[in-house]
C-alpha cells in the first residue's frame, strides 16, 4: 500500500508535514519564562475539545494552562478554525482576579512601516536614537546608532506588495465645453473628480486634463464598489465609458497612476500648471452621490483639496514592518514585565524577526517592539481581531507566571472607554487636538463609565452587569472562613478560569493553592472531609512518602460541595465597584435607547411632524432665499433667467407652507398664564414627560408602554395642545397650568374652549378671559344640578323598614320633579348618534338608539368613554365591534355575571332553619388555602394604595374639597386616607401574615381587606389549635 502510494506521487519535492498546529513538523515552540509545574490532571473539556482524545498529563494541585490551547503556535493570519478562538464571557473566576487587583493586558499594533527610511525612523523612535539598547529576536543587544540604517534597509521588502494605485491622470479631446462636468459624473459615478478646460490649439474643440480617484464609493442603485485598475481590461472599459458621456471618437490619453494623497496633489498641480490656473472639482456625499461644485481657483493650495480625497481613496500602504506595544500599570515590576514581553513575542511571533525595546520615560511602562511582517519562510502576517485577543491572552498567562496579575478581559467588564491612538495622545501634548480626540482621552485618563452604541458592546455590557451582579451576591454571603469542625480534613483547590475537572485535585497546603490561583488567575476553593467521607478521597500519584501526602484526588461529587474562600474588604469593595460601573453603563444605554426611540424621524413622535412652528419655518426659508442669493451671484450670466424662475415658484411653495402653518398655529388650543416658569415633569398614568432642550414634551403612552405621539407641550409662559380634541389631553394640559400659574387664558377655537370650560367647572380652574365668565358659571351650574342628582339615586335595601321605602320613593319623586327639564334624549347626525352628555344615562340613551338601528355598535371617543361604553354593552346586552374592546367585554360581562349569581345566592336565603335541615359548619379552608387568601389580600391592598395616592395627589392638584364629590373620572381622596392606605401595604408587604393595622383615617376598601385578614389569620389559628388537639388525644404506645 505504501509502495503504491509512492508510485503515485508526482514528481518533485515532497510536501512538508506539518504539525496540528500549522507549523513545520520539525518546528518548536521556544521554552521561554519559568518551568512550569505541570501537577495537575488533565481538564476534561481541553481533552474533549482534542480530536480523538488526548495524554493525561501528571497530577497535582492544578493544571496550567494547555500549550497547545492557549499559546497557540499558528501565526496571526493562519487560516482554519484553530486561529480563530471565540471570546468566551468572562467567568467568576476572571473577575475575581480582577476585583483581587489584576490589571489588564494591553497589546497595541499602532502602525506600520515600510521601506528603508520609514523603518529606520521607526527603528530610531524606538531606540531613542541609539541612547537605548535593543534586544533581538535572538538575544542580541544592540545599541548605539550605527545598526539602524543597516537593518531597516534588510528588513525592507524589495519585492513585497507595492502600494495601491489610487489616482490617474488622463486626457480628453471633446467637441464642445458645453456640460464638461456633468458628463464626466455621468461616466464616472461614485469617482472624486477635478477637471480643468481649454480651447485647442488648432481651434476645433477642447482639450479637458482629469484627474479622478480609481476607486468608487457605492453610489445609490449601485451596492458594489468599482475600482479602475492599471490594466487592458480596466482601460477599454475606461474608454467605452467616455465615448458614451462625449460621443464617438473623443480621444483619450492615460498619462499614469499615483498613489496616496501625494499623488492627488502631484496631478493637481500639474494640470493647474502650479497654482497659474483654474479647476474645477466635485464633491460626494456619505452615500456615494454627488452635492456641488467648486473652484480651485489661482493662488490655492492643491494639497488642502487633496486631503479631502482621502476619505474616498480606499488608499493600501506597503506593509514591511509592524509596530506593537506592550503596556503596564506603574508600579509593575519591570524586570518580571519585560520578560513577560520577551515570552510573548517569542511564542507569538516564531520565526519572524523583531526587536524590542523598553521605555520607562511615561508614567506607565511601555515595551516597543518592531516585527518583520514576512517570516523566514515568507508567510506573512495579517493580524485580525481574534489575532489582538490571543496575543493579551498570552501576555497575561506569561505576566501571571511571573508573578504579575494580569488578565485578558474585555474592557466591558470593567466599562472602561476605548482606548486613544499614539498620535491622539501627541497631538493633546501639542495643543492640536480636535475636541473628540481630546475628549476620548480625557475619558480614559479620568476612567469613564463607556456607554456601548453598537449592538455587540451592549451585549457585553448586559453579560458584564449579571456577572458583577453574582460575584456581588456571592461576597456579600461568605463574610468569613469558617473553622472546620473537630475530626474534618479541610483541603484546598486552585481552580483555573473556565475549566471543570474530571479527577479534582486538592492540597492540604493553602499557601500552595492560593500561589497557583495567583499565577493563573483562578479561584480559590474549599472542602471539608468528613471522617465517614474519607473513602472519596485518595493521594495523588507522584509523591514520594503517601503517609506524608499533601495532594489528594477527591471525587466529583465530593467535590461539587466546594465553598471559595470569601474575599478580603479590599475585593469585597472592587467587586462593589465593578458592579456599579457596569450598571451605570446599562441604564444609560437603556435610557439612550428610549430617547433615540422617541425621536427616530419615522415615528409619529417627532417634533417636525406634529408641533411644527412657525418661526423655525420663516427662519429655515430666509436661509434658503440667502442660499440662492449665492447661488445666483456666482452662475454665468445665460443661466440667471432659469435660476430665477426656480427661485419664484420656490418662493410661492414657501408662502402656502407658511399660510398652512398660520391656520395650524391658529386652530390649536393654548393655555397661557401671567408670568415664565420654568417648565418642569409631572407624572400622568396615560402620557410620558419627555424634556426637549428647554421645554417638557408630553406624548401618549401606549398599551405596551412605548411614547406615542406628541399631545401637548409645556413652553415655560404657555401650554400648547396639539390634540386639542381629546378631553383627557385638555385636562391633562390644564392641571399642568394650573399647577404654574393657578390662572388661565385659554386661546384657541370655540370648540375648544367650549371644552376648556367644561373642564373648569368640573375640576375648579380659574378663568381670566372675560368673555368665557358667564359660559364658565352656567356649566358650573349644570354641574352641579347632575351631582345633586346623582346623589340622590341610591338603591334602597329590600331587607329594611317600610318607612325607609317611602322615603326612597318620596326622593325619587324629587328627583324627577328636579331633573325634568334635563333631557337624555341622544342626538342622531346621519350615521352616527352622539348622547347628550357624559353621563350613564344619556350614554345607554344612545346607545339604546344605535341598537334600534343597526344592531351592531362602534364606539369611538375617549378610553372613559369607552370604558362606560363596554360596562352598558355587558349589562344590557349591546354588541360592539371595536376589536380592541373584546377582551375588556368579556372580561366585563363575567364580573357582570359573577355579581348576579351572588344576589341570586343571597335572595335565596332565609332566616333560620327549614324543616328537615340539618345545621352543618362550613368548610374550613386549609393552610394551603388560607395562604393563597392572604396573598391575594396582600395584592389587592398594594392597588388600592397605590390608587388612593394617585386620587389623593389629583385631588390636591386640582384643589378639590370634600364636598365636591370629585370628578367623574376619579373620587375625591384626603392626604390622611392615603396615607393610612401605604402604611396597610407596608405591614403586609414582606409577611401577609402581619395583621393589618386598624386606623380611623383608613378608607372602606382598605377596611375590608383588613376584616378579611383577621378572618382569614382567625381561621388559620383554628386550624392550628384543631391540629394541637388532634395530637393531644392521639392514644400513647405502651413501650
Amino acid at each position: 500500500m505504501l509502495a503504491a502510494a509512492k508510485a503515485g506521487r508526482k514528481p518533485g519535492p515532497k510536501p512538508k508535514r506539518r504539525a496540528d498546529n500549522g507549523k513545520p513538523y520539525t518546528g518548536r515552540k521556544p521554552r521561554t519564562g519559568v518551568t512550569p509545574v505541570v501537577s495537575a490532571a488533565v481538564d476534561e473539556d481541553v481533552r474533549r475539545g482534542r480530536r480523538g482524545g488526548g495524554r493525561a498529563s501528571p497530577v497535582g494541585v492544578i493544571s496550567p494552562f494547555d500549550r497547545g490551547a492557549s499559546m497557540s503556535g499558528h501565526g496571526p493570519g493562519d487560516n482554519g478554525p484553530s486561529s480563530e478562538p471565540q471570546r468566551r464571557p468572562a467567568g467568576p473566576a476572571e473577575r475575581l482576579a480582577v476585583a483581587g487587583g489584576s490589571q489588564p493586558a494591553v497589546v497595541k499594533l499602532v502602525s506600520y512601516a515600510a521601506g528603508g527610511a520609514r523603518i529606520g525612523k521607526l527603528l530610531t523612535y524606538q531606540s531613542r536614537d541609539g541612547e537605548l539598547a535593543v534586544e533581538r529576536e535572538t538575544g542580541e543587544q544592540l545599541s548605539g546608532g550605527s545598526w539602524i540604517q543597516a537593518l531597516a534597509d534588510e528588513w525592507a521588502e524589495e519585492d513585497g506588495r507595492q502600494p495601491s494605485k489610487d489616482v490617474l491622470r488622463l486626457s480628453l479631446t471633446v467637441r464642445s465645453d458645453a456640460a464638461i462636468g456633468e458628463a464626466l459624473k455621468q461616466a464616472f459615478p461614485g469617482h472624486r473628480i477635478a477637471w480643468r478646460n481649454e480651447p485647442e490649439a488648432t481651434g476645433e474643440g477642447r482639450a479637458v486634463d482629469v484627474v479622478m480617484s480609481a476607486a468608487a464609493c457605492a453610489y445609490p442603485g449601485e451596492r458594489k464598489a468599482l475600482r479602475i485598475y492599471d490594466n487592458r481590461k480596466s482601460m477599454t472599459g475606461l474608454q467605452s465609458r467616455l465615448e458614451t458621456a462625449f460621443g464617438a471618437g473623443t480621444e483619450v490619453e492615460v498619462h499614469g497612476f499615483a498613489h496616496g494623497v501625494e499623488g492627488v496633489g502631484r496631478y493637481l498641480s500639474q494640470i493647474r500648471k502650479g497654482t497659474r490656473d483654474q479647476a474645477f472639482a466635485v464633491r460626494l456625499n456619505r452615500d456615494g452621490s454627488f452635492t456641488t461644485d467648486v473652484l480651485i481657483d489661482a493662488g490655492s493650495s492643491a494639497l488642502e483639496e487633496a486631503k479631502d480625497w482621502k476619505r474616498d481613496l480606499r488608499s493600501q500602504e506597503r506593509r514591511d514592518v509592524a509596530h506593537i506595544i506592550f503596556s503596564a500599570k506603574p508600579g509593575t515590576p519591570k524586570d518580571q514585565f519585560v520578560d513577560a514581553a520577551r515570552a510573548t513575542l517569542a511564542r507569538e511571533f516564531a520565526g519572524h524577526r523583531y526587536v524590542f525595546v523598553l521605555h520607562e520615560d511615561r508614567q506607565h511602562l511601555h515595551v516597543h517592539a518592531a516585527v518583520k511582517m514576512r517570516s523566514e519562510t515568507g508567510k506573512p502576517l495579517h493580524p485580525r481581531i481574534q489575532d489582538f485577543q490571543r496575543w493579551r491572552k498570552t501576555l497575561a498567562e506569561e505576566a501571571r507566571e511571573r508573578n504579575i496579575p494580569m488578565d485578558a478581559m474585555s474592557r466591558f467588564e470593567r466599562a472602561n472607554p476605548p482606548g486613544y491612538k499614539l498620535k491622539d495622545i501627541h497631538r493633546v501634548e501639542r495643543g492640536v487636538a480636535t475636541e473628540n480626540v481630546r475628549r476620548r482621552v480625557e475619558a480614559v485618563k479620568a476612567s469613564v463609565v463607556h456607554i456601548p452604541t453598537r449592538e455587540e458592546g451592549k451585549r457585553h455590557a448586559v453579560a458584564a452587569a449579571q456577572g458583577w451582579s453574582q460575584i456581588a451576591a456571592i461576597a456579600s454571603e461568605a463574610l468569613h472562613e469558617a473553622h472546620p469542625e473537630p475530626g474534618d480534613l479541610r483541603l484546598y483547590r486552585a481552580e483555573r478560569p473556565g475549566t471543570r475537572s474530571s479527577a479534582p485535585i486538592f492540597t492540604r497546603n493553602r499557601a500552595e493553592a492560593a500561589e497557583f490561583a495567583h499565577r493563573f488567575g483562578g479561584t480559590l476553593s474549599y472542602i471539608d472531609v468528613r471522617s465517614a467521607d474519607r473513602n472519596q478521597v485518595a493521594s495523588a500519584r507522584g509523591q514520594s512518602n503517601a503517609d506524608d501526602a499533601s495532594r489528594f484526588v477527591v471525587s466529583r461529587e465530593l467535590a461539587g460541595t466546594m465553598r471559595p474562600v470569601p474575599l478580603t474588604e479590599t475585593e469585597t469593595a472592587a467587586v462593589l465597584q465593578f458592579r456599579r460601573r457596569s450598571e451605570t453603563a446599562v441604564r444609560s444605554m437603556e435610557r439612550m435607547a428610549a430617547e433615540t426611540q422617541s425621536t427616530q424621524p419615522n415615528r409619529p413622535t417627532e417634533e417636525a411632524d406634529n408641533m411644527a412652528n412657525l418661526n423655525v419655518m420663516k427662519t429655515s426659508f430666509a436661509q434658503m432665499d440667502e442660499q440662492m442669493e449665492v447661488i445666483k451671484t456666482n452662475l454665468p450670466a445665460d443661466r440667471q433667467p432659469q435660476i430665477e424662475e426656480l427661485h419664484g415658484k420656490l418662493k410661492e411653495t414657501q408662502q402656502q407652507m407658511l399660510a398652512t402653518q398660520e391656520s395650524i398655529e391658529r386652530k390649536r388650543g393654548t393655555v397661557e398664564g401671567e408670568t415664565f416658569v420654568a417648565p418642569v415633569k409631572h407624572e400622568f398614568s396615560q402620557f410620558l414627560a419627555e424634556e426637549r432642550g428647554e421645554l417638557i414634551r408630553y406624548v401618549s403612552r401606549k398599551e405596551n408602554g412605548k411614547a406615542g405621539a406628541v399631545v401637548f407641550t409645556d413652553h415655560g409662559d404657555k401650554v400648547e395642545i396639539a390634540q386639542w380634541k381629546d378631553r383627557e389631553a385638555v385636562l391633562a394640559a390644564m392641571q399642568v397650568a394650573s399647577r404654574k400659574w393657578g390662572s388661565l387664558t385659554i386661546n384657541g377655537t370655540e370648540n375648544y374652549k367650549a371644552l376648556a370650560v367644561e373642564l373648569a367647572a368640573e375640576h375648579g380652574f380659574k378663568i381670566t378671559n372675560p368673555e368665557l365668565q358667564d359660559r364658565l358659571v352656567a356649566a358650573g351650574e349644570r354641574i352641579a344640578r347632575e351631582r345633586a342628582g346623582r346623589a340622590g339615586i341610591v338603591p334602597g335595601n329590600r331587607s329594611e323598614a317600610p318607612t325607609l321605602q317611602v322615603q326612597s320613593e318620596a326622593a325619587g319623586r324629587e328627583l324627577s320633579q328636579s331633573s325634568a327639564p334635563r333631557t337624555t334624549a341622544p342626538i342622531v347626525d346621519g350615521d352616527k348618534v352622539r348622547p347628550a352628555d357624559r353621563d350613564r344615562e344619556s350614554m345607554l340613551a344612545a346607545m339604546r338608539e344605535a341598537a334600534k338601528k343597526w344592531d351592531t355598535i362602534t364606539v369611538n371617543g375617549s378610553e372613559r368613554d369607552k370604558a362606560l361604553a363596554v360596562e352598558l354593552a355587558a349589562e344590557h346586552g349591546f354588541k360592539i365591534s371595536n376589536p380592541e374592546l373584546q377582551d375588556k367585554l368579556v372580561a366585563a360581562q363575567e364580573k357582570i355575571e359573577q355579581r348576579r349569581q351572588k344576589e341570586q345566592m343571597r335572595e335565596e336565603r332565609r332566616p333560620g332553619f327549614t324543616e328537615g335541615m340539618t345545621p352543618q359548619e362550613p368548610a374550613r379552608k386549609s393552610d394551603a388555602e388560607i395562604e393563597l387568601a392572604l396573598q391575594t389580600v396582600r395584592e389587592r391592598t398594594d392597588a388600592e394604595a397605590k390608587r388612593e395616592v394617585r386620587q389623593a395627589e389629583r385631588s390636591a392638584a386640582t384643589q378639590e374639597r370634600p364636598f365636591d364629590g370629585g370628578g367623574e373620572d376619579h373620587a375625591y381622596r384626603t392626604q390622611a386616607e392615603a396615607n393610612a392606605a401605604v402604611r396597610a401595604e407596608r405591614a403586609v408587604d414582606q409577611n401577609p401574615s402581619q395583621p393589618i393595622p386598624a386606623e380611623v383615617s383608613q378608607s372602606s376598601e382598605i377596611e375590608r381587606q383588613r376584616q378579611v385578614q383577621q378572618e382569614l389569620l382567625s381561621e388559620k389559628q383554628a386550624n392550628r389549635q384543631g391540629e394541637a388537639q388532634k395530637q393531644t388525644q392521639k392514644p400513647r404506645h405502651r413501650q
